[in-house]
């Protein structure tokens, strides 16, 4: 029951994702890509009607990315 919790909490966290990408420039691949063409009251409608492991697999999806982006943004500054 707790990690039922957890992980609908985390779902729900980043459900800002559907408006805008956080580098502001999203890739062709990304998987909200396709929510964000929707009209904002579809992309709720959408996103609410998405099963818990899609949502967790949207989230898994934009943290891998955002990972892998933070990673290429600290290499061309040179951190």
């Amino acid at each position: 029951m707790f990690i039922f919790m957890i992980e609908t909490m985390l779902a729900y966290k980043y459900t800002g994702l559907i408006f805008d990408c956080p580098f502001k420039d999203e890739l062709e691949n990304c998987p909200y890509k396709l929510i964000r063409e929707l009209t904002m009251k579809d992309r709720f409608k959408v996103y609410e009607n998405l099963s818990r492991e899609s949502r967790l697999t949207l989230v898994e999806c934009h943290l891998k990315c955002s990972c892998k982006r933070e990673k290429k943004q600290q290499v061309a500054i040179g951190k």
